[in-house]
C-alpha cells in the first residue's frame, strides 16, 4: 500500500528538483505548490479512469474512497431525440396567434 502524505513546496524548489516530487507523487504524496506563501497548484497522481468526463472531483474521490458512494459501473446511453419536431419559430407564432385571437 503507497504512503499518503501532504508536502508544501515553493515554485522554485519544485523546479530545482522536479524528478525527486514527482517520484513522492508516484509514492502516494500529494504535493501542494506555494508562490509566495500563496498555494496555487497540487500534483497528485491521476484519478482513476472510472469518470469518463475527467478528472473526479476531490470530495467524490473521498466518498468513493470511503466506500460512502459507488460509481456507476455502466456508461450513459444518450437520450432519443424527441418525436416532437417543429421548425424553427414554430412556437413564436402559435403564441401570436393565440394572442391575436383572444384580444391582447
Amino acid at each position: 500500500m503507497k504512503k499518503k502524505s501532504l508536502k508544501t513546496v515553493g515554485v522554485k524548489e519544485l523546479k530545482n528538483n522536479l524528478s525527486a516530487y514527482l517520484r513522492e507523487v508516484r509514492g502516494g504524496s500529494t504535493v501542494l505548490i506555494t508562490d509566495r506563501n500563496d498555494i496555487v497548484a497540487e500534483l497528485h497522481e491521476p484519478f482513476t479512469r472510472t469518470n469518463v468526463a475527467g478528472a473526479m472531483d476531490p470530495q467524490l474521490q473521498a466518498w468513493v474512497e470511503s466506500g460512502l458512494v459507488t460509481l456507476p459501473t455502466v456508461d450513459k446511453e444518450p437520450l432519443r431525440l424527441s418525436f416532437v419536431c417543429h421548425p424553427a419559430g414554430t412556437t413564436k407564432a402559435l403564441i401570436e396567434n393565440e394572442r391575436k385571437e383572444s384580444g391582447e
